[in-house]
């Protein structure tokens, strides 16, 4: 049969998606690490405003954004008692 023929064409296919992911790879972390520096950052502005009784938005208007800062908003006054 051609079995040698198949494991060859597994290989080179196995190694192209390999090559390829590590290609992707680090467009994919620094989107990560931006959206996760961006969500910390409309979390701790929610939290701040909460705790400090504050009247403030998110610093965003992204959907996640506002859901993050008002995360931080409801953390924020159960911390500070308001």
């Amino acid at each position: 049969m051609n079995w040698p023929l198949a494991v060859v064409i597994v290989a080179v296919l196995l190694f192209g998606y390999c090559a390829y992911s590590a290609a992707q790879a680090p467009g994919t972390i620094d989107k990560a690490a931006d959206e996760a520096a961006l969500y910390q950052r409309c979390y701790t502005a929610g939290y701040d405003a909460g705790f400090y009784g504050e009247d403030r938005s998110a610093p965003d208007d992204d959907d996640a954004c506002v859901n993050w800062f008002e995360s931080g908003l409801s953390d924020g006054r159960r911390a500070s008692g308001y």
